[in-house]
């Protein structure tokens, strides 16, 4: 957390924001169609904090009226920032460099914004990479790039910013002078009083952000950012950025990152270049492991057996299908996999997922008028998508998460 929030957030611990989080997805009653709890309920504790921070923060720079006051005042609670990873345990005795992350997360932030204050942040982005860095050269095109895509609208007087980038992963080479930072979520707040004197807070993330009241700001636009790869190395006493590597999947499929270079003026050669990039380094996916093909591959055979109870056993929380779900239980017809596969390991679907194992299977059967399941892709399972967990004991339990192919799986896009 940057911007002097991780400062604000021992005395503010005991204050929170009531954030409404809303979600999409099919019904809850079908397995295939419920959200998985591991990719949903990770930074929620973050953004209420950072919110809160942010409106504390207000309350010390801007006049104290009496209507910010009372909205403050209004968000009463008790929770702390308590969920991090074991790579920020790590971190955390590396403060150097969490600063150093801190602050080049905060700078990205400022870079995206209009008129000087987003020169003046992109001009300072060059004390983060060695001189001539094409690392410094594409995160400028993408923040110019995120300018554009807002179409250059100025952001609201007086409006503050803060991000959050918790480290997923931290890999430190044996000379201590070179390491390798995975980091999801990148969180970006903003908040301002609006001219009626009400406090409005809420997240960069282009479309549907969540806010408070809800908004669709022309300056908030530009997709969120995918996961970021860090590759740093220790110069003296301090690092630099030697590659910002970031795919774009949460944007606009693989393309994201290489559309927001070219929309911030990068030459076609650069950002082409980008583009074949991260496809040579997403081609490779997370292999699914052997024992969750097993486990679905079985649930597939309790379909085509008609023993439908049985699929409990292989579902999180002992709940699999249903006779019911199907216009012919009792049918002649067979339900085939086809294809299993994994995701890029920078996705944001598999971080997110982590430590369970995001999969997505091909799957053909009938359609509902011929006897089969009455939901996915009209009728077919079609293409779907899952998570596995590992028991204890070992044993690998799905459940399902949705349908079609979301951005981040390996290889080629079309699957």
């Amino acid at each position: 957390m940057v911007g002097g929030s991780r400062n604000l957030i021992a005395c503010c611990a005991t204050v929170v924001l009531a954030v409404a989080v809303t979600a999409c997805g099919a019904a809850p009653s079908h397995p295939s169609a419920s959200a998985s709890s591991s990719a949903a309920a990770g930074p929620s504790h973050e953004l209420r904090v950072e919110d809160q921070n942010l409106k504390q923060a207000l309350l010390s720079q801007m006049t104290r009226t009496a209507a910010l006051e009372a909205h403050v005042a209004a968000a009463a609670g008790a929770e702390a920032l308590s969920a991090k990873t074991r790579a920020e345990s790590r971190l955390s005795r590396r403060p150097r460099l969490r600063q150093f992350i801190d602050d080049y997360f905060r700078t990205v932030l400022a870079a995206r914004a209009p008129g000087q204050p987003g020169a003046g942040a992109r001009a300072g982005l060059a004390r983060f990479f060695a001189p001539g860095s094409a690392a410094l050269a594409r995160v400028r095109f993408i923040a110019l790039g995120k300018l554009a895509v807002a179409g250059h609208a100025p952001w609201p007087d007086g409006m503050l910013t803060s991000s959050l980038a918790v480290v997923h992963d931290l890999q430190v080479a044996a000379d201590g002078r070179h390491v390798t930072v995975v980091v999801y979520p990148v969180r970006q707040f903003w908040t301002y009083v609006s001219a009626r004197g009400q406090v409005r807070t809420g997240e960069f993330t282009g479309a549907g952000a969540v806010t408070d009241p809800p908004a669709d700001d022309p300056w908030d636009a530009a997709p969120s950012d995918s996961p970021h790869r860090l590759t740093l190395a220790r110069r003296g006493a301090s690092w630099i950025v030697a590659d910002d590597f970031m795919t774009g999947d949460s944007a606009i499929a693989r393309a994201g990152t290489p559309a927001l270079m070219k929309a911030g003026g990068a030459p076609e050669a650069v950002w082409q270049a980008e583009t074949r990039r991260i496809a040579a380094r997403t081609k490779n996916a997370i292999p699914v492991p052997g024992g969750v093909r097993s486990t679905f591959e079985r649930f597939l055979t309790l379909l085509n057996e008609h023993r439908y109870e049985k699929t409990d056993a292989l579902f999180v929380g002992g709940r699999g299908y249903r006779a019911s779900w199907f216009s012919r239980p009792h049918g002649d017809w067979r339900y085939t996999l086809t294809r299993i596969g994994g995701f890029d390991p920078l996705s944001s679907i598999a971080l997110a997922s982590a430590p369970d194992v995001p999969f997505v299977a091909a799957v053909n059967g009938p359609a509902y008028d011929k006897g089969g399941y009455d939901f996915a892709g009209g009728g077919m399972l079609g293409y779907s998508l899952w998570n596995a967990h590992r028991e204890a004991d070992g044993r690998w339990l799905i459940q399902g998460a949705g349908n079609g192919i979301p951005p981040g799986l390996g290889g080629s896009p079309g699957w």
